[in-house]
Parts: C-alpha cells; structure tokens; sequence
C-alpha cells in the first residue's frame, strides 16, 4: 500500500485503489496492457501503444522460440539448405516468411528491451493484411449458420460446436493442388489429430475407401462421433489412439479443444496430464491390412515421433502426405530432410494459408 493507492488481485481481476476508488480490470487485459506476459522486454511506452497485440504476440512467441540455435550460423545455413532444396518459389516464398519471423523474434529476444519500431516491424510479420482478412471473412466466416446451440453449418458441413477453421473448411489442408487424387480415391485415408472430425468431413469425399480418423482426446473423440453421425459419414472410421513411434508407449495429453498435446513427460505436468492408449501407424496399417493412399497429420508437435512410428507405412506404400510443420522450428526445418532421407521419390511443397503466415504451415509430398 502506497500513500496514493494500491495493486491487488482478486478473481482473476486486479483491483487498484487510488485515493479511496476502486477501479476493477481483468487481469489478462492488464497484463496484456502492461507487457507483462510478453515474452520480450517491452518498455511501458511500447506496450500501451501495442497493448491489443500483445496477447497475439505471446500466443506466437510459443511456436517460435528456439533457444540455444542461432538463425544467423552455420548451423541454420545448412538446415535452410536442406529444406529449400528443391522447393518452387511459391514455397521457397513460404518459408523465407516463416524464417523471417524466426530470425525477428529471436533478434528481439536477445535485446534488454524494444522499441516501438522493433515491436511494429515483428507484428507486420505475423499479422495478415487487411485484404487477406477480407477475404477469409468474406467466403469462410461470414458464411457459418448457427442452427441451434448444439449445431452449427458452413455450406453442406455440419459441427456440434462452431469451429469452422478456414485452414480445413476454406482450403481442405490444401488436398485440392494434390497430383494423386485419382489414386487416392481408390485407397483409404489416414487422418491423424482427427479432433472433431472436421478433417475427416472435408475428405470424405475423396476416398471410395474408408477414413481412419485417429483422435485421442475422448473430448474430441466424443465431438467426432457426433459429427460423423451429423453429417452421415458412412467411410469414416474413428479410432480413439495416439500415434506415436511404439506400440503402447505410455503417452500423455495436456491442454483442451484444438490444442491438445501429446507428451511422453508424466512428472513434467503431472497435474494437467492423464494418461492415453497409444500405437503406431505401422502396426495399425498391419494389423488391419490398409492400403494407404493419403496420410494427414496435425497433431500439435508429435509429428516427428509420428513418423517414426509410420517409417514403414511411408517406405512400403508412398501415399501423399499432408503433415503440419509449424507448430516449432525444429518440425519446420527437419521433417522435409527426414523424409527426404529416405530416398522414395516424393517431390515437396511448403504450403500456408495467405491469412495466416505462420500457423497451418503444411509440408506436402508426393512421388510423381
């Protein structure tokens, strides 16, 4: 308590006293307001003049930390070098973006503080423009329909909650610039971080076959089921299992919704993890005897123990692949050279949604 007033907090609100008055202020808006939940040190100037960013920056900060790897050696030389090789200039566009925003934020990390310049040139970065905003608006969200509470619709799709994402519903995970699609229509379709079943909905009618949809979340899982029965998905298989590289590895998941994450580290977040069935896609494809004609996979950062778990699925059969490379550096830089390795033929894209530069980053392969 200060002769003029005072700070605390109170139900999630801070709560200041100033001569006799109250004023009460949510405390994420105040600790966005402040800078305080920035991971850079953002003077107070800088951060009241950004305050209505800030929480996006935070939220970004997550996929874009990568500490003790410097973006300006040799290392980072190398890698880019083996993730650019053979791409087109549409993707080679894509990822200089990407490594931009890389290279920016660690620039800014390392500074005891930034000014407003610094701060504005980052959020130019990964903010869209206004005309790529529109245009999402305009043919994505503008067009969902709330029917009632437990049923929403965009076009012919229907979810029991609204999350119409413009990445699955708008652009299909990009299955469209897709070369194989006439094989594909013949063979199953493995859809790995199912969620809801949005994924599995969109694709439904681009297989004859059936859609393994693999979701380990029983929230999602439950969300799933009732999507396929909204929609009368007939082809679409749900299978609550994580993929991962062994058979029943003792696996985990923390947070919720979307964002619901894969770990192998029980006393890391021993009070928000629990326990999940898990196996690996080659064990599944044997076990069931599947003809693999596609291979998506969102699945928060698993990604790469995923593939270990799918080595043989990929070597064997050479389905196309739709994998998320942007939820870290390190899924972005060496997914593309691992499956490169391998030496099977597939031929690269790096492809993004022009709304968003950074999230819904795919990596995706064929053999033409």
């Amino acid at each position: 308590m200060s002769l003029f007033g005072s700070f605390k907090n109170i139900d999630n609100h801070k709560v200041i006293t100033i001569l006799g008055i109250k004023i009460k202020i949510n405390l994420y808006l105040w600790r966005s307001f402040m800078g305080y939940k920035s991971p850079f040190r953002i003077p107070f100037g800088v951060a009241i003049r950004y305050k209505s960013f800030l929480p996006r920056v935070e939220f970004f900060a997550h996929y874009c930390r990568r500490p003790n790897y410097d973006f300006n050696g040799d290392k980072f030389e190398s890698d880019y070098n083996k993730l650019t090789a053979g791409l087109d200039d549409a993707s080679l566009s894509n990822v200089n973006n990407v490594v931009s925003i890389y290279k920016k934020y660690q620039e800014l990390f390392n500074k005891k503080s930034i000014s407003a310049k610094e701060l504005g040139e980052y959020i130019s970065l990964i903010n869209p423009t206004e005309e790529e905003l529109t245009a999402v608006e305009r043919d994505c969200y503008s067009k969902i329909n709330v029917i009632n509470s437990n049923e929403y619709q965009f076009g012919m799709y229907k979810l029991p909650i609204n999350h119409f994402e413009s990445s699955v519903f708008y652009h299909r995970h990009s299955i469209d610039v897709l070369n194989s699609l006439s094989v594909i229509k013949e063979k199953c379709i493995i859809d790995v971080g199912g969620f809801i079943g949005d994924s599995a909905l969109v694709f439904s009618p681009y297989t004859n076959k059936k859609i393994y949809s693999f979701e380990a979340s029983p929230e999602n899982f439950y969300l799933m089921q009732k999507t396929i029965a909204m929609n009368d998905l007939k082809n679409v298989i749900p299978v609550q299992l994580a993929l991962g590289a062994n058979v029943d590895e003792k696996l985990y998941l923390s947070g919720a919704g979307s964002c619901t994450v894969i770990d192998t580290d029980e006393e890391k977040n021993k009070s928000s993890l629990f326990s999940i069935a898990s196996t690996t896609l080659d064990d599944y494809v044997q076990k069931n005897n599947l003809d693999v004609g596609l291979i998506k996979v969102d699945i928060e950062g698993y990604e790469q123990e995923f593939l270990k778990g799918a080595e043989n699925t990929i070597k064997t059969q050479k389905p196309a692949l739709l994998i998320s490379i942007y939820h870290k550096p390190e899924d972005y830089l060496y997914i593309k050279p691992l499956i490169e390795s391998w030496n099977l033929g597939y031929k690269f894209r790096v492809i993004c949604p022009p709304e968003n530069r950074l999230f819904e980053t795919l990596l995706v392969a064929e053999v033409v």
